[in-house]
């Protein structure tokens, strides 16, 4: 495929003002000993910026009627690039190929094969240039597209951004078919003289090119017009069913966030909901919907309350999907079930993971089973600490089961043991935004040498008065490496999950710097731990994305393997969760005392209690994605809903389901939930595979250092992420731990 989309982090939508604000910021540090932008090796005598001249400095992008502009002439450049191509190309090899072998005419079939005139190795480089440069025109605008039709808080702008993503998606899906581009490197490839001299670089950016565009399965075969169109067809087809769905989730997340939920599962005249409604008149509220039906809403404390099924009640309005949201992921999964078999593939999972370090998902289900063997007698320990809270709350004659409507209640008063809520609350006094800023910046500079420089935002590139605009500089390596955009408040309408969108990525053959948004959705100036640990976890993809530095805008950042690129980021949020690193930022807002240890690891020990049950939720997802994108709910004549709740069953402790009327008429189907679905199709496992990884560095070589903050053991790392993907990733990652990876690290973090 041409276009790769990064797969590090679910798409986020980036609003915009629509009039431009200069946003607060804080004063830009000095930056010394920092190469200039303009030539990467001299020291600036003041902090300036390069003026940008559009969102997110995309050049001449102002307004809503650009997008259809930048589009066109983006498309004119990729034209322009494919006939420069073509003419290296002129002949269909793999139809002259078959004629050889079972043609009428082989005779001359071969002779037109024998009188193409052999490449050059600058041929080769020129060929791979250009299409790399077709598929850095493509992300240029796609990935800005995505990112305003996110965030975007003008509908206008998010309106023209879908039409210009509809309108342009067809030229990908076409390009990505394209036989003459795909002839012209495998002639390349065919020549084995001719690869002997390439290098290693170019030769790897070929095969990952020419690898792509085989995921579409009609480039380089005999492939009827028909099934070329409908695999375009497909792809255009997928993608409008992740918007949609990205939307509708969207939505559900947007009423959770308010102070009522709405029961939209649960019929009003359900009688265990009216007797719930007379016992505890003041968390429900009702109101009528368009349609003239009455909808109940239950407040979000009542998964607080002592009544079980109060919780359960308020578990169902939090963990039920949007009936439209399972139609559409019904949709979507049958779309790339018929591509996979389309190209030959027993299904999507197979097509995914087969260019993955994994390789298939016979792997991964062998991976999930011995994980879930290895961590179930820590979980089965966790639940019994559970069910005896719950036998001291609600008495020996109570239902022994621990449900999972029941675990935060229960998790919490266990917790009161050992934390209390005002600790919970000093903590985030410690924590304020800019602290935490400060933070980042001190460990990305003593772990990496990379400074960030705070920079005003100019009026045109800023979509809310909130946005920060960093500069990252190489300090190491004098190398100026592009921009960083922060957008790390929640507002209404924003979409998604935390992430780092990449916006623009390196291309060093002609100059091209990074440009990356680091999105969060922190409710206030004062952290919690758990959204520290988030933003170090993004920040760890944001440097992976600005490290990987390459000629060729494929292979650059974090366009890599799924099950690598989470691993920088699950690494660093180690550095989040030692008072080693945060002692050395985190101050009293007011008074500016230092963080107190006490308090610190009081408020971290939550994060250790009840990691096994954590884990069979990640463990869960993992499966349910592998075997939706396997088919299996379709091969057992069973819906997606149902297909959850087998999965459950057999790798959680805590189940969904208590059996009665309730539960028969009112299944949970929190996948219709899970964003991660749309862009981490087949590889939600990478998590996983990822934190295994990163807990084996973590605890060989940093865990053990007074000072974690160590670049010559962080070196590795840095060498690893500025590889970006042009090496094998199994390569890269025997290179940072020296051998391979053992869930023994990862398994000594839990607690008895």
């Amino acid at each position: 495929m041409l276009l790769e989309r990064p797969t590090e982090i679910p798409s986020i939508p980036l609003r915009t003002t629509s009039k431009s604000t200069q946003p607060p910021i804080t004063k830009a540090r000095t930056k010394e000993a920092i190469p200039s932008r303009e030539t990467d090796k001299q020291v600036p005598t003041s902090a300036t910026s390069t003026p940008v001249v559009g969102l997110s400095g995309m050049e001449n992008v102002y307004k809503p009627e650009d997008f259809s502009g930048m589009v066109n002439q983006a498309n004119k450049k990729i034209k322009a690039l494919c006939e420069s191509v073509y003419r290296y190309a002129p002949l269909n090899v793999a139809v002259l190929e078959h004629e050889i072998l079972f043609g009428n005419d082989p005779v001359d079939a071969k002779k037109q094969l024998n009188d193409l005139p052999p490449l050059t190795v600058q041929d080769a480089k020129f060929i791979l240039d250009k299409i790399d440069e077709i598929s850095n025109q493509l992300c240029l605008c796609l990935d800005f597209l995505e990112l305003v039709r996110c965030l975007h808080p003008d509908s206008q702008f998010r309106t023209a951004a879908i039409e210009a993503t509809n309108k342009f998606s067809i030229v990908l899906h076409e390009l990505n078919n394209d036989d003459r581009l795909y002839e012209s490197m495998k002639r390349i490839d065919r020549d084995s003289e001719l690869m002997n001299q390439l290098a290693p670089l170019d030769q790897h950016c070929l095969q990952v090119l020419k690898k792509d565009m085989e995921k579409y399965g009609s480039v380089g075969q005999l492939s009827h017009h028909e099934r070329k169109h409908r695999l375009i067809e497909l792809n255009s087809m997928i993608g409008q069913y992740v918007a949609q769905f990205s939307d509708i989730v969207a939505h559900h997340r947007e009423e959770l966030s308010h102070e009522f939920w709405p029961i939209r599962s649960i019929s009003s005249s359900e009688p265990m909901l009216q007797h719930l409604r007379k016992t505890y008149p003041k968390l429900f509220k009702s109101d009528m919907e368009q349609d003239g039906n009455e909808l109940i809403s239950v407040h979000s404390s009542a998964k607080k309350q002592r009544d079980g099924s109060l919780r359960k009640v308020a578990y169902i309005a939090s963990h039920c999907a949007d009936p439209r949201a399972l139609n559409v992921l019904d949709e979507l999964l049958e779309a790339r079930q018929e591509l996979a078999l389309t190209m030959n593939k027993p299904s999507y999972a197979h097509h995914a993971l087969q260019s993955l370090m994994v390789g298939s998902p016979e792997k991964v289900i062998r991976f999930l089973d011995d994980l879930s063997e290895k961590i179930k007698p820590q979980a089965e320990k966790e639940v019994s600490l559970l069910r005896q809270e719950k036998i001291l709350e609600e008495g020996e004659s109570c239902d022994h089961t621990v449900y999972a409507w029941d675990f935060d209640f229960y998790k919490r008063a266990c917790m009161n043991r050992y934390v209390s809520e005002s600790s919970v609350a000093r903590m985030s006094d410690y924590l304020h935004y800019k602290n935490c800023l400060n933070g980042i910046y001190m460990v990305c500079e003593k772990l990496f040498k990379i400074k960030m420089v705070e920079v005003p935002v100019k009026a045109p590139e800023s979509w809310h008065d909130d946005i920060i605009k960093l500069e990252l500089y190489d300090t190491e390596h004098d190398v100026y490496l592009g921009d960083l955009y922060l957008d790390i408040f929640y507002r209404k309408g924003k979409i998604g999950d935390n992430s780092n969108f990449c916006r623009q990525a390196a291309k060093t053959s002609i100059g091209q710097k990074t440009v990356s948004v680091l999105v969060h959705n922190i409710q206030s100036e004062y952290l919690t731990m758990s959204e520290l640990l988030s933003m170090f976890h993004e920040l760890g993809h944001a440097i992976h994305t600005f490290l990987g530095r390459t000629p060729y805008q494929n292979l650059s950042g974090t366009r890599v393997s799924v099950d690598w690129v989470e691993m920088p980021s699950q690494f660093m949020e180690h550095f989040a969760a030692d008072f080693r690193v945060v002692s050395q930022f985190a101050k009293h807002h007011r008074t500016g005392e230092p963080l107190p240890k006490k308090l610190f690891d009081e408020c971290m020990f939550p994060k250790k209690m009840f990691r096994a049950l954590n884990v069979q939720n990640q463990v869960v997802y993992s499966m349910l994605d592998l075997m939706l994108h396997m088919n299996e709910h379709k091969n057992l004549n069973i819906s997606t809903t149902q297909l959850l709740y087998r999965i459950r069953a057999k790798y959680h402790s805590l189940p969904i389901t208590q059996n009665d009327e309730i539960d028969q008429l009112h299944p949970i189907s929190y996948h219709g939930n899970l964003l991660h679905l749309t862009n981490y199709a087949s590889s939600y496992y990478s998590y996983l595979y990822a934190k295994i990884s990163s807990d084996h560095l973590w605890f060989k070589k940093f865990n053990s250092k007074d000072d974690p903050l160590d670049s010559e053991a962080a070196a590795s790392l840095k060498r690893a992420m500025s590889y970006g993907g042009s090496r094998r990733e199994s390569d890269i990652l025997m290179e940072v731990l020296g051998e391979e990876p053992s869930p023994s690290f990862f398994l000594r973090e839990f607690m008895e």
